[in-house]
């Protein structure tokens, strides 16, 4: 293997578990960028507040992207019963 192959490797692997940590962790680091963006409106006196909250809900929205790439999240269970999860019966005749 050549060093792009592992360094392809290596981002796969790197996106495999942020996504993980994502999936689980999504609530807990929401309230992190939330308390971040008020610590730094908070330090520049609200000089920058817009662009404060816009950066945060940026941040969020690919949090929230990052958190439902469902790929395969290893101990994972699917529940049957939620729509989507279930093929779709066949059209009656």
């Amino acid at each position: 293997m050549g060093l792009a192959d592992n360094l392809k490797d290596a981002l796969g692997q790197a996106k495999d578990k942020a996504t993980e940590f994502a999936g689980k962790h999504n609530s807990t680091i929401g309230s992190g960028v939330d308390k971040v963006g008020e610590m730094a409106d908070k330090a520049t006196k609200g000089k920058y507040s817009d662009q404060i909250h816009s950066a945060g809900d940026k941040a969020k929205q690919q949090l929230d992207h990052l958190a439902a790439d469902k790929t395969v999240i290893p101990g994972e269970t699917v529940d049957p019963a939620k729509p989507g999860d279930a093929p779709e019966p066949p059209p009656a005749s």
